[in-house]
């Protein structure tokens, strides 16, 4: 048995990696008490938006596929 991947699919789990990168880009934040963890907070932001940036095509994309009917 196979899934098969909509595009409503991936535009849910773009979305939920979207909220999660950009939720622990802000809890491991350096103004949120003493971490060890080290990353680049910059590139984990970058990847939060470069998500988004997917999730509102992929919502475009669906738009024009309903409109088109």
């Amino acid at each position: 048995m196979a899934f098969t991947a909509s595009l409503w699919d991936i535009g849910l789990l773009t979305a939920g990696c979207a909220l999660v990168v950009l939720l622990i880009s802000e809890v491991v934040s350096p103004h949120y008490g003493r971490t060890s963890i080290r990353l680049n907070l910059k590139k984990l932001r970058l990847a939060a938006a470069a998500f988004v940036l997917v999730f509102i095509a992929v919502g475009i994309v669906n738009i024009v596929t309903v409109a088109n009917r």
